[in-house]
């Protein structure tokens, strides 16, 4: 059975991110689960190792401005690598080069990274300019 739920994880789930969910609809929201997860913790919660699938395996994974601060990347980077997925996707603001750099360099050891080209991006709600600075990547396993 394919899995055929969302699963929100940060350090902290915050009352902004209950509002949302409960701004979808009713019969949609029960395919949505919050999970309080902090990457530097060792103990990978079963939920993220393990969705309810035949193949034991994530489908998508999106990973939204998550190099902020490269304190946390070996973390990230562990967690990553602990978990199944078909692919992951991951979208930063450039802050810091040379540490966001390492962090790819190590991804790659394991994975297929391929850059998304924003002029590739059809925009709906936003322009051109607020890709600036933008990194789309979809990493797959090699």
């Amino acid at each position: 059975m394919k899995s055929d739920y969302i699963l929100l994880t940060d350090a902290h789930i915050s009352d902004i991110v209950i509002q949302n969910i409960e701004q979808i609809p009713p019969h949609l929201q029960d395919k949505i689960k919050t999970l309080k997860f902090d990457w530097d913790n060792d103990n990978v919660p079963g939920m993220l190792i393990s969705p309810t699938n035949n193949n034991n395996d994530w489908d998508t994974i999106l990973c939204s401005d998550v190099l902020y601060d490269s304190k946390y990347h070996a973390g990230l980077l562990r967690l990553i690598s602990t978990i199944k997925f078909r692919r992951l996707i991951l979208s930063y603001k450039r802050r810091h080069d040379e540490q966001e750099k390492q962090f790819l360099v190590s991804l790659g050891e394991k994975y297929s990274i391929k850059l998304v080209n924003p002029d590739s991006i059809k925009l709906k709600n936003l322009n051109k300019t607020s890709l600036s600075g933008l990194h789309l990547f979809v990493i797959t396993p090699k």
